[in-house]
């Protein structure tokens, strides 16, 4: 999210010189980290054929779970790149709610820690689902909640085209801006 957040600042250069649509830096930017998250899964793999596991059959949600959390971190992406334009310090700010966010999901501890009554908090949590998603497919065998997976992808695939609408209508803040 830090190096999507300021990817149209980075590349004012380009923009200010040659005419590309300035949603193209953000998507860039979550593909980067996509091809990163590709290597992590390789290392996954590794660690599942040193360790002699046999993923089953509901690894192959995998690609559907990594789709739905690929659009979930565009729509963060496209509002934080348009913000960083006109608030330059704000990738500072996307870097400690990152921290704060990785923290406040179930990454190195269990959900179960939460008490029933703090249970809503990780139900509003995207990352919580996701993070589920993954456990159910590649340590339990369990199929993903791709209901809720669905309904985050298409929240998410709705806020795109909103954002790219926007993008594409005040595209001209952005070149005056940089």
């Amino acid at each position: 999210m830090t190096s999507a957040s300021k990817s149209v600042v980075v590349q004012s250069g380009i923009i200010t010189q040659v005419y590309l649509p300035k949603v193209t830096f953000p998507i860039g930017a979550v593909f980067t980290q996509l091809i990163n998250f590709g290597f992590g899964l390789i290392v996954i793999a590794v660690f599942f054929a040193i360790f002699k596991v046999v993923p089953g059959l509901n690894v192959l949600w995998l690609p559907f779970i990594v789709a739905m959390q690929l659009l979930f971190m565009m729509a963060i992406a496209f509002p934080l790149a348009y913000i960083c334009v006109f608030v330059r310090d704000i990738d500072n700010i996307v870097g400690h709610l990152m921290r704060l966010w990785f923290f406040g999901s179930p990454v190195i501890w269990p959900p179960d820690m939460i008490p029933e009554q703090g249970q809503w908090l990780l139900d509003i949590n995207p990352m919580y689902h996701f993070l589920g998603s993954y456990r159910n497919v590649l340590m339990y065998n369990a199929s993903p909640d791709y209901v809720t997976l669905l309904c985050i992808g298409t929240t998410s695939a709705l806020f795109l085209i909103l954002m790219t609408y926007y993008y594409s209508s005040y595209e001209y803040k952005i070149i005056k801006a940089l």
